[in-house]
């Protein structure tokens, strides 16, 4: 597990799983020795989630031990900013301006939000005053042009840009040459030119037209001084028009007026890539380590944006030159994998998760991942529920090979079952054994026993229904998938927006179709105990009867329901209520309101003792 809380941050960069990174950080926060990072990086985290008004409440308790803490100010500013409420950001960065006066950025966002309220003359006289105490902040000077801008007032914005250039690098600024445009022109003449372009440059941005946004992006940049988010997309119309001179020109730009953005210094470097100039990209990539040492990252980080451009071979090439300098860096090894969950080379990923697995064996996360990677790799190979991704493993002493002994047999148990809901606690406790089958209901629920009941009924062909599976975002940021009539939702454990969804749809569609067919199988086989759990009530005794009725359509079927326990009936116990029909209890739920979490050795004793009633009378259960 990754204790220190700053490097939760640099591995979200890293994977892009910034929900994961969240999980991981509310599990450990309150180990945390020191509160007051735990609770800047669990703003940090919520923020990247957009769950703004949750790092805003963490912020305030903070601010309520540390009334003194500058970042936990900064942050709470910056909420606001990210959120889009401009009103409340100028609060915010006012507080912090009084609180932390040497704070220089707190100066340009408080006037980047008097702009965005039109409020152009108070950001020119704040502004005139931070300059003052801070002549060199790039983002401030900007600004100060941009107040001048906004008040119409091009000449006087014209005299600023120039004592802009003068005081940075070259690269600083951008379009120098419109001193020669507004020299010759009056200035209500340019202001009214800027804005024509504008509106056609984003209509041609709408349309597709991406030659025509390129040639008006060009002359865009004659008029004023742009943001970084319009050079993006000046960016990305030459691009799309094929204009890679003028597209790297405009990287150059961004790379230099945010010297510290890493993704802007990652895509200098590729730009260079695509161009195929080799010399010029390794020039590129030297400067980029020269800039930012911890160059493992910063590896890391390069391949993350490969990976996100769907240029996943090159970054498997950077990887893989990356992992033999540093062949124990976790970010790099989970990239590595998380390439071939993105390429969806299953085989493949099982094993880049298997070695992430030997090196972390401990980390639940990878554990977790490598599971799913099994599963996928299962419905694409038509392996079978007992033929488990096999790992080389060291020689071991007799004691060892013991303890692997009984792990190995209460996998083979929790292998004899197979669980129809109501939701994924079941396929947890399985992988908890190391048992990674397949199944409808794994990682599912129907919903409800009458819905499940009404399933095993009619051949569950409700399910995968094009009409009513719709895909919806959980909070986790995770894809699930859904049938609007309330039959049935599931986990896909792939991150929203990193897939075409129609086409993720259509095989999540298939997929469901496919387990329907393997449960009837199953089903028909009768070798297996199926498991129905109930978390918010006590299964009755009538619903243990519909469901067993159901189960034995199919033929001669075991059914284990699973509740919480009650005053008579404690956790661990199992009674019959019928031959091939059992009642278990336990003590807590993942997600039960009054007793939370995972009892897994009381799981583990329940699937024995069910095993152990059932295989006497024969040997269908295997």
């Amino acid at each position: 597990m990754i204790a220190e809380p700053m490097r939760l941050i640099q591995m979200a960069q890293a994977s892009g799983d910034w929900a994961g990174a969240f999980q991981r950080w509310r599990s450990i926060s309150v180990q945390l020795p020191d509160r007051h990072i735990g609770a800047i990086v669990g703003a940090t985290l919520l923020r990247a989630l957009d769950r703004h008004e949750e790092s805003d409440a963490i912020l305030v308790e903070a601010a309520a031990q540390f009334p003194r803490s500058e970042w936990i100010a900064v942050g709470y500013a910056w909420n606001a900013q990210d959120a889009g409420d401009t009103k409340e950001a100028l609060r915010r960065w006012t507080n912090v301006r009084e609180q932390f006066p040497h704070n220089a950025y707190a100066y340009a966002a408080s006037g980047a939000a008097l702009l965005g309220l039109g409020q152009a003359d108070e950001c020119d006289v704040l502004l005139t005053d931070a300059l003052r105490l801070f002549p060199d902040h790039i983002d401030i000077c900007v600004n100060f042009v941009n107040a001048a801008l906004f008040r119409g007032d091009l000449c006087e914005a014209l005299r600023r840009w120039i004592q802009l250039e003068s005081r940075f690098a070259k690269g600083h600024a951008v379009n120098l040459h419109i001193a020669i445009l507004f020299v010759g022109q009056r200035a209500d003449d340019c202001d009214t030119a800027g804005n024509s372009v504008k509106e056609a440059f984003i209509d041609a941005e709408k349309r597709g037209d991406w030659p025509e946004a390129a040639r008006l992006a060009h002359t865009l940049s004659t008029f004023a001084p742009v943001s970084i988010s319009t050079l993006l997309r000046f960016f990305r119309a030459f691009c799309m028009a094929a204009e890679r001179d003028k597209a790297d020109q405009v990287l150059s730009a961004v790379a230099s007026r945010s010297p510290n953005d890493v993704r802007a210094a990652l895509a200098f470097v590729m730009m260079a890539q695509t161009q195929g100039d080799r010399g010029e990209a390794e020039r590129r990539w030297r400067a980029l380590f020269a800039t930012f040492a911890d160059s493992h990252f910063i590896a890391a980080q390069a391949a993350a944006a490969l990976r996100e451009a769907r240029r996943i071979e090159e970054s498997d090439g950077l990887l893989r030159r990356a992992i033999e300098f540093w062949p124990d860096n976790a970010a790099l090894r989970i990239n590595y994998a998380v390439n071939a969950d993105a390429a969806e080379d299953w085989a493949e990923a099982v094993q880049r998760w298997d070695v992430a697995s030997r090196l972390w064996p401990r980390d639940e996360n990878i554990r977790y991942c490598r599971g799913t990677a099994i599963w996928h790799a299962d419905i694409i190979s038509g392996l079978t529920d007992e033929k488990p991704t096999e790992i080389e493993r060291p020689r071991r002493s007799p004691k060892e090979e013991g303890a692997a002994a009984s792990e190995d047999d209460l996998r083979n148990v929790a292998l004899a079952f197979e669980s129809l809901g109501d939701d994924c606690e079941f396929g947890l406790i399985q992988r908890a054994a190391r048992a990674e089958p397949i199944g409808l209901f794994r990682f599912a629920g129907a919903g409800s026993v009458p819905n499940m009941i009404n399933l095993l009924n009619t051949d569950f062909e409700a399910l995968g229904d094009p009409e009513y599976t719709r895909l919806f975002t959980l909070p986790n940021g995770e894809y699930g998938v859904r049938d609007e009539r309330g039959f049935y939702i599931v986990h896909t454990f792939v991150r929203a927006g990193t897939v075409v969804e129609d086409v993720f749809l259509q095989q999540q569609i298939r997929r469901i179709k496919f387990l329907r067919r393997k449960l009837i199988e199953d089903l028909t086989n009768s070798e297996k105990i199926f498991i129905y759990k109930t978390t918010c009530s006590q299964l009755t005794e009538e619903e243990a009867f519909g469901l067993h009725r159901g189960l034995q359509r199919y033929g001669t079927n075991t059914l284990l329901g699973v509740s919480m326990e009650d005053s008579d009936r404690r956790a661990g116990t199992i009674i019959e209520l019928r031959e091939n029909l059992m009642l278990g209890f336990v003590d807590k739920m993942m997600h039960s309101k009054t007793a939370q979490g995972l009892s897994l050795e009381t799981w583990f004793k329940l699937l024995r003792d069910a095993h152990a009633v059932v295989r006497p009378k024969g040997d269908a259960v295997r």
